[in-house]
């Protein structure tokens, strides 16, 4: 897995931090433990099989960064998405992170705690799973979203068999 540049993970909301994410669209929970007060948890997150940055270049799909993308960082996101998080139990919430130096959706423990993008997307994390067995318990549950979607976000990509995995629990979308 890689990082997309620092360019790539704006810390504004504006225009030129915007990336289209095309359908399919999938909610992502992992199972993790707080790193503050050892509860349980089971996070949230977003992928997609194709998105376009700014720049127009394109992770995903058939572009030059072929592979899973996942979604980080986020700013601001359409409701439609918050609304799918929440009816998964997520605790995710609008929160400065030190790290990040700036606010967006992070997931929360119910001691207060951020459960940071940084953390979860590095390897070993929660959403960077090294191997096809770490993989498989990732949730994956693929959104009935068949628009284009706006999200001002970082982004990383996969192309390693985890991005495989993935890919084989596609839905089949309605044309």
């Amino acid at each position: 897995m890689k990082d997309t540049t620092e360019a790539d993970a704006e810390r504004s909301a504006g225009e030129d931090s915007m990336v289209r994410v095309l359908p399919p669209v999938a909610v992502l929970t992992a199972p993790s433990t707080c790193w503050k007060c050892g509860s349980k948890l089971s996070l949230v997150g977003l992928c997609t099989l194709t998105a376009i940055n700014a720049d127009g270049d394109t992770y995903g799909g058939s572009g030059e960064h072929d592979g899973l993308v996942l979604l980080m960082y986020i700013e601001q996101m359409p409701d439609i998405l918050i609304r799918a998080m929440a009816e998964r139990g997520s605790t995710l919430e609008r929160m400065f992170s030190n790290t990040y130096e700036g606010e967006y959706f992070a997931n929360r423990c119910v001691c207060g705690a951020i459960q940071g993008d940084h953390f979860l997307h590095r390897p070993g994390g929660p959403f960077w799973p090294e191997n096809v067995e770490e993989a498989t318990a990732i949730g994956l549950e693929w959104l009935p979203i068949q628009d284009e979607l706006r999200i001002a976000c970082g982004m990383s990509w996969t192309d390693s068999t985890v991005a495989d995995y993935v890919r084989a629990r596609r839905p089949t979308l309605k044309q």
